[in-house]
């Protein structure tokens, strides 16, 4: 500060404390400034931190979803071959499959045929038994004698052709047997005689007794052919029909292994 005379005029104290007062709040003030700066700074580094971590997490999640994606992709892989494995495990199965339904088919045919042979040469030879006992008839109720042979069987047959059937004399004395015996063992107590099974040296002296038979009826005797098991069981399911039908008054005839009825024959 100067005078009037250009002078410089000494400061009083108070001024120099104003001056130096004024002087610190100045400084005060750009250090006020510069801290709130370095705090600005270091929000924004916090927040870039908070951020980049945000990131870095995100990238972890990305990496562990692309590792568990290369895992499904195995898997699916692994899949596709099984399923590749399967398909043709599945072709060579079906391959299979055909080729058995073939064999199988051929297996039936040849069953089929066999069968149908095995049938065929069951009838005929069921049909060669029948023609074997076409000369056989089988007697029942002819008293039986202890010890009794085949010639003593005989002779009782010819006496009950004589006693019983009452066919005549020149009749009988045409009729010429191979064998008779009794069929069976003999019963302990002896009551019930066995049948007598005969086989005649001509089918019509079989045919001349059968056609007698008729005349036992009401008696205890009685006549029968003799016919393989087969046919036994097949006439005598027929039986059955063939006394209904003559009940109802209609007309009956059992012939062989068949029944005819009014003319028509029976199929069960």
């Amino acid at each position: 500060m100067t005078d009037q005379t250009g002078n410089e005029v000494p400061e009083t104290g108070r001024k120099r404390a104003r001056r130096k007062e004024s002087g610190s709040q100045t400084e005060d003030n750009e250090v006020n400034e510069t801290c709130g700066g370095c705090r600005n700074m270091a929000d924004t580094i916090i927040e870039m931190n908070r951020k980049l971590d945000l990131v870095l997490a995100r990238m972890e999640e990305i990496d562990a979803i692309k590792e568990k994606q290369k895992q499904l992709e195995k898997v699916n892989a692994d899949l596709e071959k099984s399923l590749e494995f399967a398909h043709e495990s599945i072709k060579i199965l079906a391959v299979r499959v055909d080729t058995q339904a073939k064999k199988i088919s051929e297996l039936e045919k040849g069953v089929n045929n066999l069968t149908k042979s095995a049938s065929f040469e069951k009838e005929r030879a069921i049909k060669l038994e029948s023609h074997s006992r076409r000369n056989n008839l089988l007697f029942y109720g002819i008293p039986e004698e202890v010890n009794e042979t085949s010639a003593k069987t005989e002779l009782l047959l010819y006496s009950f052709l004589e006693d019983e059937l009452k066919l005549k004399e020149d009749d009988i004395d045409g009729i010429s047997m191979e064998r008779a015996h009794r069929l069976g063992k003999r019963n302990a107590n002896g009551e019930k005689p066995r049948p007598i099974i005969a086989k005649f040296s001509f089918y019509k002296n079989k045919e001349l007794v059968l056609s007698n038979a008729r005349s036992l009826a009401g008696t205890a005797f009685g006549i029968s052919q003799d016919f393989p098991r087969e046919i036994v069981e097949i006439r005598r399911g027929l039986v059955r029909v063939l006394k209904d039908a003559k009940k109802e008054g209609r007309d009956a005839k059992l012939v062989y292994d068949k029944l005819y009825i009014n003319g028509q024959r029976y199929i069960p």
